[in-house]
């Protein structure tokens, strides 16, 4: 036990809550101590407080001392060492790590020199001391954090079902083309898919597992409407939180659609006060760790020709040959490119004593790691909240524009085979390049990526408009329109183009493109929802009642055409026409 003059001691040089503490622990070091040859001066051993060591009751002045580490005589015992060794190793950028071999003495003037500086350490131990209490502290505030689940929200503590939450701090740590990588390594049960080095690669997100043969995409709920999108159309600095309902008690309340879990996305609003304007830019880039390496063009031909001589046919003319002698052409470095990504975002936000708003636009220029490859997306994103009386209206909106041209599969050719020609066209080669005349031509594969154009383009509209009436002491209604309307366009037009020419100049009809080729497709899609619910909320001695009852109808509108046509004159052929019109 501590005596009062030792307690109180304690309390003025360690503070309040520290006397608390060092006043509950029994510590296991006292017998050993006392049994010791070491001259600590110190009669009870109250606890070990982190890099600071034994704290103690001084045997003459009978009050609370700290003993450093480094002055601790080490033939104390091995309990000794192993705790401060412990305590070392927990606060290793703190501790002095340079200890002398010989055991260390003091006598009264080295105690004296040696005593820390008193603000220093209240300063020190207050935040060792307090670290059990502020732990404790921390994990009672995160229980009583909110997060969004079905149509409303519900304290940490109070949820039975499992629900997974990500906050905007973690969110905007990685730069991504996609809001769905940031969730991986964040969220326990939770895969996340994607292909690494694509330009706007889409990301496939499995909650725990599959859950059916066919589709295993979660359905997707970004303030209040559901996304038809993902979160593709997502700009990752204007989301506030995302949540993910992984079991079906959490997400049974959007019924047969969350088969798969539910994602839950709630964007940032404005907070009364001044205007706060916010302008940020990050840059990164992508490059492959490990390109595999392929034969070089000497390696080839002797290849090629060993594999002839076993088979018993004649060498290639282009391998004995070579109408290029010097091309040693590397496809994979021709092929992959240094991929830089950049984002850029500004926003705007503030509120008086009834409304908030916040406004947010954003750019992102990503860079494919394939060549002919990128992606660009442009957001927009408006939210404004009003409240008067009983009455409350809050709107969001947000418009998304990407513009991709898609990644192609990675292609390689002979290394014998060069690009381009004398007069600068590209190349193709006949049959002569390959081990067997007859096995097939030697194309060029980077000529149909520079001649084609293709591109994907897809405009996001997507928001919600929602009143609320505080009808009576935790009753209220809430009416809520929500809508998703998306038009994409994807397009491919391939002119006519040659890459290899005969003796007398004409291009060889085998080698590249002798028609155009176009094929174009149009959709779109619209989704909207109407809510009607009534909740009532009420905590009272401890308990309290969450209840919900309402009425969702939901319509959705599928259009989609597609035509192609590879002639000389440009007339079409209607491949497909869709007009689907859903019940409510």
């Amino acid at each position: 036990m501590l005596g009062e003059d030792a307690e109180d001691e304690v309390r003025r040089r360690l503070g309040q809550k520290a006397a608390r503490r060092l006043r509950r622990v029994t510590p296991a070091l006292s017998d050993e101590l006392a049994a010791s040859d070491g001259d600590l001066g110190l009669v009870e051993v109250v606890g070990i407080v982190g890099i600071f060591g034994i704290v103690g009751i001084d045997e003459d002045e009978q009050a609370a001392h700290l003993v450093l580490p480094d002055e601790l005589d080490v033939s104390a015992g091995p309990i000794v060492d192993d705790a401060i060794e412990t305590e070392q190793a927990r606060y290793a950028d703190h501790c002095r790590d340079d200890r002398d071999d010989e055991p260390a003495t003091r006598d009264a003037a080295d105690e004296q020199d040696a005593e820390p500086d008193d603000e220093d350490d209240e300063r020190r131990a207050q935040v060792l001391a307090h670290e059990q209490d502020e732990g404790n502290e921390q994990d009672a505030e995160q229980l009583q954090e909110v997060v969004v689940v079905g149509y409303g929200v519900q304290k940490k503590s109070s949820l039975t079902g499992s629900v997974a939450s990500v906050s905007s701090k973690e969110i905007v740590k990685q730069l991504s083309s996609n809001v769905a990588s940031t969730l991986q390594g964040r969220t326990p049960g939770v895969d996340i898919l994607q292909q690494a080095g694509v330009a706007g690669a889409d990301v496939n997100i499995i909650i725990r597992g599959a859950a059916s043969f066919g589709a295993t995409e979660p359905l997707y709920v970004i303030d209040g409407a559901f996304s038809n999108s993902g979160l593709s159309s997502l700009n990752p600095n204007d989301i506030e939180s995302i949540e993910v309902l992984k079991d079906g008690a959490a997400a049974a309340i959007y019924g047969s659609r969350a088969a798969n879990g539910v994602v839950l996305i709630t964007t940032k609003r404005g907070k009364s006060g001044k205007p706060v304007i916010e302008i940020d830019g990050s840059y990164a880039f992508q490059t492959p760790t490990n390109i595999p390496d392929f034969l070089n063009a000497t390696q080839w031909r002797e290849f090629a020709n060993n594999v002839a001589d076993n088979s018993g046919i004649a060498h290639a003319p282009e391998n004995d040959n070579p109408t290029y002698p010097d091309t040693n052409t590397d496809w994979a470095k021709e092929w992959i490119q240094y991929a830089p990504m950049w984002n850029l975002n500004a926003s705007i936000s503030g509120g008086g004593e009834n409304s908030t708003f916040s406004t947010s636009l954003g750019y992102l220029d990503q860079t494919g790691m394939t060549i002919y490859s990128d992606y660009k997306r442009y957001n927009f994103r408006v939210n404004s909240s009003y409240k008067k009386g009983i009455f409350s209206l809050s709107e969001n909106i947000a418009i998304t524009h990407r513009d991709k041209t898609p990644t192609t599969a990675f292609n390689i050719s002979l290394p014998t085979l060069p690009i381009y020609d004398s007069e600068g066209r590209f190349f193709s080669g006949g049959g002569d390049y390959y081990i067997n005349p007859e096995d097939g031509k030697a194309q060029n594969k980077i000529a149909p990526l520079h001649y084609t154009d293709r591109y994907n383009k897809v405009t996001d509209i997507i928001g919600a408009i929602t009143a609320q009436l505080d009808l009576w002491d935790g009753l209220k209604y809430k009416f809520s329109f929500s809508g998703n309307y998306s038009n994409s366009h994807n397009y491919t037009h391939t002119p006519e183009y040659y890459t290899k020419w005969n003796e007398d100049g004409t291009p060889d009809q085998d080698y590249g493109s002798p028609k155009n080729s176009i094929s174009e497709s149009r959709g779109e899609e619209f989704t909207y929802t109407i809510d009607n619910l009534l909740t009532y909320n009420k905590t009272f001695a401890g308990h309290s009642i969450d209840a919900l009852v309402g009425t969702s109808w939901m319509r959705e509108y599928y259009r989609s055409m597609s035509l192609a046509t590879i002639n000389d004159l440009g007339g079409t052929e209607t491949v497909s026409y869709t007009h689907l019109r859903a019940h409510e």
